[in-house]
């Protein structure tokens, strides 16, 4: 009798930076326990067409949105399907995080992986503009994001804590906000050696919208 897999799909915004930790997490991952498999869902179309009202960025993960049938659908034909394997949670990252509700629906956990890292204290004036843009939606749209991390079962963050100490013990001690959920540390995951060979992958995973492991 074969015995399934613990399957992880993984969800991360197709972007190199976000794509390159989450595929570093995840063979680090399958190298340390055989019993895991992963799969990689991406989305490879951009926006049709561009509203006057909403920052690239907000358009971004408006799209990321409105694919969730899409992704439940592959999930459930491209994953479930074909072989026997019991998938035990979703990892999405900060701009995906709306796929949590595609893990609701179909009964899955799902877990948030930070892909660069917390910040330490820094002067707000060299965060990014859109974080203070009100009126374009920039400053609500990042608000409505961070505050669905609590939904998760657990974070894990692509960091150490000896690196950033301040900013994991500020986050442990937020029990209202991340409702007492397990925080990992698991970096720092990076592909210093096949660089281009993970773009490679990126590209073609995007052409296919999923690239197993």
């Amino acid at each position: 009798m074969t015995m399934k897999k613990l399957e992880l799909v993984f969800i991360p915004t197709p972007a190199i930076g976000h794509f390159v930790s989450s595929v570093e997490f995840a063979k680090r991952l399958l190298l340390r326990d055989d019993r895991f498999s992963a799969s990689f869902l991406v989305k490879a179309a951009a926006p049709h067409s561009v509203s006057v009202f909403l920052r690239p960025e907000v358009l971004g993960v408006k799209f990321i949105e409105s694919h969730k049938f899409c992704v439940k659908d592959s999930i459930i034909n491209q994953v479930l399907l074909p072989e026997p394997v019991s998938v035990v949670g979703l990892v999405v990252d900060t701009f995906t995080i709306s796929m949590i509700d595609v893990a609701t629906e179909l009964g899955f956990p799902s877990y948030l992986f930070n892909t660069s890292g917390y910040l330490n204290p820094i002067p707000s004036n060299v965060l990014p503009s859109l974080l203070f843009d009100k009126d374009g939606g920039g400053y609500l749209c990042f608000l409505n994001l961070v505050r669905r991390f609590k939904e998760t079962k657990a974070i894990i963050n692509n960091s150490f804590e000896e690196l950033e100490s301040h900013a994991v013990k500020t986050l442990s001690e937020l029990e209202d906000y991340i409702n007492n959920k397990p925080i990992f540390t698991v970096g720092p995951l990076l592909d210093v050696l096949h660089g281009r060979q993970t773009q490679s992958s990126l590209r073609s995973a995007i052409r296919s919208n999923m690239r197993k492991l």
